[in-house]
């Protein structure tokens, strides 16, 4: 650790300084000025501007009434810059204490005679290198990086934005929870960090101010600083978000190669949802067989039945010839042709309405004749329509996926803990933009819990799945390996309802980023969990040492096994 004070001395003068000129007044009869120096870079070290968060100074004036010695205290704030200045002083000896700062403490006895300039000379608890800070037009995002200097451990970095030019954690617009990295450790002085803020939530046309702070794991410590950037926020730039495509493509109906159908020729359609056409037909809709195609090569889905979802859409110019309770059927199939090895699902379960509908249909929810997943080869649309009206059909963008990331742990939307708060580390990561990350005394309980909005279809069967996640510990020996804990999956909104877990024995932690890769036919089971619609998950152990720790958790999914 460096030495709390490389302090070179203060200079008394007798000046008149424009920013900190005195009234002729009698008494008081001194002031006092100066700022605080980075004694290695010889550079103004950044303050925050808000009382309650800036560095300050006690100044402590000694005096004596009737021969008994008094003392007067006074805090006074620096600025922005760095630089401070107090005016109403009087002549005399006053003891200066800088303390809850950015910087190592200093204490010192000074002489204050006239208008009195004082230099502290210390050393930041962190510097920020090689801060850059830029707005990405196209992405409506402002991108920072920087690296830190510094021999305490960083509690986080973080990005502030305000339309005031003294932007600080006490001066900030972005939120409280905006832009930070938990990094709760020691970073080296060649490792970069990188935050990421959305600007859509800004007044575009608008100028704003953003600014890079860290904060180290130092008593009362304030943040430090890199200086302001001064950027014209305009979002009319913006390019669409283009999606990777969702699972393995069946057709993306941009021809009509191979389509036939009962109810006139197969074309292809401008009036699309995906691509550059879709594929159309127009007649009577007596001709019972709407669409249907026999693939070449079959299609390998990569799906189960249990987690599979058949995406596309479907267009009809009026519903009310497909009444939902007659017969009629969507169906695909590994026998290459209709009613063999099928999976289907009856106009009842599509729902269709006049205009285009985006289905998003459950391979477990259609009547299933043994299909085979891996060999996908024929698909067919079909409806016995009684009312023989003309009709206008479209499909387009036909697609079988099965989602696979219960959760990217990139954001810590959602998250809770009874440790602390949950941050994301975007430095200390196995997959994506970061890891979700808590630091605190064990003895919490809940490491992580979180209710999804959306259920989640894992893409695995009790028989054969696997659960895996990447979890870090700072110190496994905190962890007893029992059964007094668990990680903890439910479809039931809830801990301890149609639930499958994994005690700590099963997890067998080690210190550091630890894989976990487990059998589902190994968890316990507390209810009848729904693997297609989970819900909730918790981590949390009871039988610790009650000591500080660090827990992350990155990329929790599941797979089928073999």
């Amino acid at each position: 650790m460096k030495t709390y004070l490389k302090y070179i001395g203060f200079a008394l003068v007798a000046i008149s300084l424009a920013s900190c000129k005195l009234d002729n007044y009698t008494q008081p009869n001194a002031s006092l000025y100066g700022s605080v120096i980075d004694d290695e870079t010889g550079e103004l070290i950044l303050q925050d501007l808000n009382q309650s968060q800036g560095s300050s100074i006690e100044i402590v004036e000694d005096y004596w009434v009737n021969g008994e010695q008094k003392t007067q205290a006074r805090t006074l704030n620096f600025k922005t810059d760095g630089t401070y200045c107090e005016k109403n002083m009087f002549n005399g000896t006053y003891t200066l204490k800088a303390t809850r700062t950015n910087f190592y403490p200093v204490e010192d006895v000074i002489e204050v005679h006239g208008d009195t300039e004082y230099i502290l000379h210390t050393t930041p608890y962190a510097r920020l290198l090689d801060p850059q800070i830029e707005f990405v037009d196209t992405k409506g995002m402002v991108v920072a990086t920087c690296r830190v200097k510094s021999d305490e451990k960083i509690k986080n970095v973080r990005l502030f934005c305000s339309e005031n030019p003294n932007v600080s954690l006490g001066i900030n617009e972005a939120g409280d929870n905006a832009c930070q990295v938990g990094v709760n450790g020691y970073l080296g002085e060649d490792q970069v960090i990188t935050l990421k803020m959305d600007t859509q939530y800004m007044t575009s046309g608008k100028d704003f101010y953003f600014r890079l702070g860290a904060l180290v794991d130092v008593n009362e410590a304030r943040y430090n600083y890199s200086p302001a950037v001064r950027l014209h926020i305009d979002n009319s730039n913006i390019e669409p978000v283009v999606e990777e495509p969702l699972g393995i493509s069946i057709d993306d109906c941009e021809s009509a190669d191979g389509w036939s159908s009962g109810v006139g020729s197969v074309s292809t359609d401008g009036d699309c949802r995906e691509g550059m056409s879709s594929i159309a037909v127009t007649g009577s809709s007596k001709g019972v067989v709407l669409f249907q195609k026999v693939f070449s090569e079959p299609i390998d889905t990569k799906v189960t039945v249990a987690s599979g979802i058949l995406k596309l859409w479907i267009y009809v110019s009026d519903a009310s010839v497909f009444p939902a309770t007659s017969a009629g059927q969507l169906e695909i199939t590994s026998g290459g042709t209709c009613d063999s090895q099928e999976i289907n699902w009856t106009f009842d379960k599509l729902n269709l309405n006049t205009g285009w509908n985006e289905l998003n249909l459950k391979l477990s929810d259609g009547a299933n004749s043994g299909i085979d997943l891996s060999a996908v080869n024929y698909i067919r649309f079909y409806h016995a329509a009684p009312t023989g009206g003309d009709v206008t059909v479209k499909l387009d963008d036909i697609r079988i996926y099965a989602p696979e990331v219960f959760d990217e742990c990139d954001s810590a939307d959602g998250w809770g803990s009874g440790l602390g708060a949950v941050t994301v580390d975007a430095v200390d990561k196995r997959d994506g933009e970061g890891s979700i990350a808590v630091t605190g005394n064990s003895g919490g309980v809940v490491f992580f819990q979180k209710v999804f909005d959306e259920p989640f279809a894992a893409p695995c069967t009790l028989e054969k799945g696997h659960f895996t996640c990447y979890i870090y510990v700072s110190d496994a020996d905190i962890l007893a390996k029992n059964t007094a804990g668990q990680f903890e999956i439910t479809s039931g909104g809830a801990c301890d309802s149609e639930e499958i877990n994994f005690t700590y024995d099963q997890l067998n932690l080690s210190t550091g980023w630890n894989a976990i890769d487990l059998p589902l036919s190994q968890a316990h089971k507390n209810g009848d969990v729904n693997l297609d619609a989970l819900n909730y998950i918790r981590m949390y152990h009871t039988d610790t040492k009650k000591q500080d720790i660090t827990i992350k958790l990155d990329r929790i999914a599941f797979y089928e096994g073999d």
